[in-house]
């Protein structure tokens, strides 16, 4: 009698067993590759790649107005100060350019030396933006930490070596600047002091960092390599890992809240996966074809992602807005 009440007691506090689900979600088409994604409490504000504009949305995802930029965006990022920040490849340079809050325009703010592969930005405490650098494991990658208060080069602004490597993400959280190329390092935004972790040799062979995300107490990671496609679960004093999920796509995006962790894999489908354990809790296939995620947010509620180019749209991509995404409340 008493193993079935421990039974029963196990059964009714573990999680819900996941589910597949299939969902419409609306579709706001933008401009030419759409491509990054942030909110300034207001807005949200998208980079149309393909065609170097800023578009901002209103407050049911129609496009309020266009910045034309004088390059091809990339990354983007808003500061503490409201500010946005992206990264801009005009002719064989890349330069830092930065839109103030109310702001009818937008100026660069730093040039990085001519072909010069910049894959992520990161806007930071105070008035700094990170920048990382590298083209690949035959180069050494570095990190930028820029002044926005002042223009110039990266000549003159502090670099923080990160060893060979390319590609690779940013995250600025608490102080502290996360960088994850195929290896994962975490650098002190005052002293510059560098930890570095060996949860890159626990991962499978020659694993690449594709995406970061956090929520209060742990840090998110997904990792492809030549044998596994993860989202791995990090302890953010330790640098470990406390936890994965293996998926069957690598993961462009990740966005975290309190309730959930939905990682966006390459191909469209998502996971929706729980806070520490990831414990799989739901996949979800869009009804869209041939979506290709490149950022995403939680807001109001809804599951906003951006789908760098929809299907027979003559190259424009869109907002994809989700509703009712949420699984079952874990029991």
């Amino acid at each position: 009698m008493l193993l079935v009440v421990l039974a029963t007691a196990l059964a009714l506090a573990g999680p819900a067993r996941s589910d597949t689900v299939r969902l419409e979600p609306s579709v706001h088409r933008l401009g030419e590759w759409v491509d990054g994604m942030v909110s300034d409490g207001k807005s949200i504000w998208v980079a149309e790649f393909g065609q170097r504009t800023l578009a901002q949305l209103n407050a049911t995802y129609g496009v309020a107005r266009r910045l034309n930029l004088p390059g091809i965006p990339d990354k983007i990022d808003i500061g503490r100060d409201g500010a946005l920040y992206l990264l801009l490849e005009v002719e064989d340079r890349i330069q830092v350019w930065q839109r103030a809050p109310a702001s009818s325009g937008g100026r660069p703010i730093v040039t990085l030396e001519p072909k010069t592969c910049a894959p992520a930005l990161a806007a930071g405490g105070g008035p700094f933006v990170w920048v990382l650098t590298g083209c690949g494991s035959d180069s050494d990658a570095a990190l930028f930490k820029v002044d926005t208060r002042t223009r110039g080069d990266t000549g003159t602004m502090p670099r923080v070596p990160l060893g060979a490597g390319g590609g690779g993400v940013l995250m600025v959280r608490q102080g502290h600047v996360w960088a994850a190329m195929d290896r994962l390092s975490v650098i002190d935004e005052t002293t510059l002091a560098v930890r570095t972790s060996d949860i890159h040799g626990k991962l499978g062979p020659r694993p690449l960092f594709t995406a970061l995300a956090a929520d209060a107490d742990t840090v998110y990671a997904g990792v492809a390599s030549e044998t596994a496609r993860l989202v791995v679960a990090i302890d953010p004093a330790t640098l470990q890992e406390t936890a994965r999920a293996p998926v069957d796509q690598m993961i462009n995006a990740i966005v975290a809240d309190a309730q959930h962790v939905v990682a966006l894999g390459s191909e469209g489908r998502i996971f929706v996966l729980a806070p520490r354990t990831l414990a799989l809790e739901r996949v979800i296939d869009l009804t869209v074809p041939k979506v290709e995620p490149r950022a995403a947010m939680i807001r109001n509620g809804d599951l906003l992602l951006t789908d760098f180019r929809l299907e027979n749209a003559n190259e424009r991509g869109a907002l994809l807005v989700l509703h009712g995404w949420q699984p079952p409340p874990r029991r």
